[in-house]
């Protein structure tokens, strides 16, 4: 049983290769989740506070303007790399590892900054790679001639970031039990900023029972001062 909340449709991509963001090309074939942020969109949206509170940490960071963060599945949900287009400032990022006691290493001709057991590297000063170390060297390792990705977690993905400034979809979210998510199969959505805050969301429930309780919180949820144009409605799966 599918439970839908539809405020617009989306736009419809060709798959070529010239299509494919090359910060994309980084991230793993067959993640459980990727959420994409355009970062200009929502430094300059109601979320602008938010945004700026994030990019703190980031103060090497002279400019970004998307976000890709992929999570694969297993290993403890543990697995995962955020990836960033924008302007990034590699001597201020070594001297700050410096600071903090980070590690520095080459790995395929890329410094690597360790700590925690996460990496950080910046390529060509205008792509970030930042997560677990396992997924940063496996980015690095694939690197940007990364074929164009054609399942169909990566043509919603394509679809959602052609309509939404944030914007989330799933493969399977069972890669992620025991959650909150335990009533939910899969999970597409997006928010619209330059549209005010158009929101839509796809969900698919593991039972009938489960569709019509998601379907009466998204309801309610419709019902706040926040939201708006929200229709919902239930489609078989």
């Amino acid at each position: 049983m599918r439970v839908a909340a539809m405020g617009l449709l989306f736009a419809v991509l060709g798959w070529g290769q010239s299509s494919t963001p090359i910060y994309w090309r980084y991230a793993p074939d067959e993640p459980a989740m990727l959420i994409g942020v355009d970062w200009r969109q929502a430094a300059q949206s109601n979320l602008a506070g938010l945004i700026g509170g994030a990019a703190a940490s980031l103060d090497f960071a002279e400019e970004i303007t998307n976000l890709l963060v992929a999570v694969e599945p297993g290993a403890g949900n543990k697995r995962f790399l955020a990836t960033a287009s924008g302007r990034f400032n590699l001597a201020k990022l070594r001297r700050m590892a410096a600071t903090d006691g980070a590690k520095a290493a080459r790995y395929r001709g890329v410094d690597v900054f360790s700590a925690g057991g996460a990496d950080v590297a910046v390529l060509d000063g205008w792509i970030l790679l930042a997560g677990d170390t396992a997924s940063v060297r496996a980015a690095l390792d694939r690197g940007n001639a990364a074929t164009p990705r054609e399942s169909p977690l990566w043509r919603r993905a394509a679809e959602l970031s052609s309509a939404y400034s944030i914007w989330i979809a799933t493969s399977s979210l069972e890669a992620f039990q025991p959650s909150p998510f335990s009533e939910v199969r899969s999970f597409d959505g997006g928010i619209a900023l330059n549209r005010g805050l158009e929101m839509t969301f796809d969900l698919v429930a593991v039972s009938e029972e489960s569709a019509v309780a998601i379907e009466s919180m998204l309801r309610g949820a419709a019902g706040s001062p926040a939201l708006h144009d929200l229709a919902v409605g239930r489609v078989g799966a």
